[in-house]
């Protein structure tokens, strides 16, 4: 029984993340620019539907235009979950454009609360 416990906990341990999150963020913009944030969600085969995805940014540089999405804001709600985040270039600096995921996993009819976050620098440059 002990062997069996322990082969369940190393396979979980070692299959892929329920939730995963990745950014792509403009590398630079200008003071007074507009752009978007591509945030990249792929939920695998134990993720629950309901989830939530709060953009948010460190620092003045930047400021986030829209600050909730739900899985549907995505533009494909099929296979990996693609979402555009608005941002608006403030002051010159560097910002930090943090994500946070919140939603479940879920396995043999038991769901537990996820959360996963990501970030990723933003550099705005001063207006020309």
């Amino acid at each position: 029984m002990l062997a069996i416990s322990i082969a369940t906990f190393v396979a979980r341990a070692q299959s892929a993340p329920a939730i995963e999150v990745a950014l792509d963020p403009p590398a630079r913009i200008a003071v007074g620019a507009r752009a978007e944030v591509i945030v990249r969600v792929r939920a695998g085969e134990r993720a629950g539907r309901p989830m939530l995805i709060t953009p948010s940014s460190e620092g003045s540089a930047i400021e986030v235009v829209r600050g909730r999405l739900t899985r549907g804001d995505a533009e494909d709600a099929s296979g990996e979950l693609r979402f555009r985040v608005p941002i608006v270039a403030r002051t010159a600096g560097t910002a930090v454009m943090r994500v946070r995921i919140d939603g479940f996993e879920c396995e043999a009819g038991h769901c537990r609360a996820l959360v996963v976050e990501a970030s990723a620098p933003i550099e705005v440059l001063p207006a020309s």
